[in-house]
């Protein structure tokens, strides 16, 4: 049987308000969701390391700088097992034609939805280095 987490793994120190508002406007905005592209991804010796989506962008963009840094959500929908949306900050590659990339590996097996971040990039580093946040669904 699965285990409820908390409501959140942000904790008061982290203005968990502002985070946790941050989290329920991904999960209102759900229906603005997109796939990724899984992309196999490698420039020269380097390649993208499991785990490490913000880096492994950052890197990318720094080697390929037609291609943007987009921040954004990855909503993992848990409301059949434990009533809630967990919402994890991640980072994708936007190519020179808008296409939306996912150049970090997935171990999981499986892609998730990606909702674009709208608001600033403070805030999403925030959020980021909480990393996620459990949104009660009713």
């Amino acid at each position: 049987m699965a285990m409820m987490p908390g409501p959140t793994d942000i904790d008061a120190s982290d203005g968990a308000d502002e985070l946790m508002r941050l989290a329920r406007s991904v999960v209102q905005r759900l229906g603005e969701q997109v796939r990724l592209v899984r992309k196999n991804a490698s420039i020269g010796d380097w390649t993208p390391v499991s785990h490490y989506c913000h880096d492994n962008v950052r890197e990318w963009v720094s080697r390929m700088p037609h291609h943007q840094h987009v921040y954004g959500f990855i909503v993992f929908d848990l409301r059949q097992a434990i009533g809630c949306i967990e919402v994890m900050a991640h980072s994708a590659v936007e190519d020179e034609k808008g296409i939306l990339c996912d150049i970090t590996p997935n171990d999981v097996g499986r892609d998730h939805p990606f909702i674009r971040h709208t608001g600033t990039e403070e805030e999403f580093a925030r959020f980021a280095k909480v990393g996620s946040a459990f949104v009660p669904v009713y």
